[in-house]
């Protein structure tokens, strides 16, 4: 039983290429950016590591500190008090002033107001094995 060998009709291509269109762009979805910023992908580079949405914090009391982060008071209720700033930022922090009193026996000032979101850094830990908190800052104000 030898079948012969099967000539390509133009209308037999015609079909398997529109179907194989068809499937495409049915299985190819397009991801639509995350604008809320949840996974974290506004906080740093993708060198950065991989993020974890902690918390939205606003109205906050803080101290800009030496390290590039923030001192939050305990009324913040976030999880740690310093929480460096992300990498990518929306706001320019590098015009603060530094008000933290660390080390000096006196009450923190709290100079400032936060608007921002808490990241936890899934891929890095402090030196004691902490986890690394970064912020995302929308806005700040100064207390007068």
């Amino acid at each position: 039983m030898n079948n012969p060998a099967r000539k390509s009709s133009p209308r037999r291509l015609w079909t398997l290429y529109a179907a194989a269109v068809l499937l495409m762009s049915v299985s190819c979805k397009k991801e639509e950016p995350n604008l809320d910023c949840d996974d974290g992908t506004c906080c740093g580079s993708v060198q950065a590591g991989r993020f974890k949405f902690i918390q939205q914090v606003e109205n906050a009391p803080a101290d800009f500190s030496r390290n590039g982060g923030f001192n939050f008071s305990s009324e913040a209720n976030t999880p740690m008090r310093d929480i460096i700033v992300c990498d990518v930022n929306a706001f320019d922090v590098s015009k603060l002033k530094h008000t933290s009193t660390f080390g000096t026996n006196t009450p923190p000032p709290y100079k400032y107001r936060v608007w921002g979101k808490i990241y936890q850094s899934l891929d890095a830990r402090s030196f004691a094995g902490l986890p690394v908190y970064m912020i995302n800052v929308e806005k700040v104000e100064e207390v007068k």
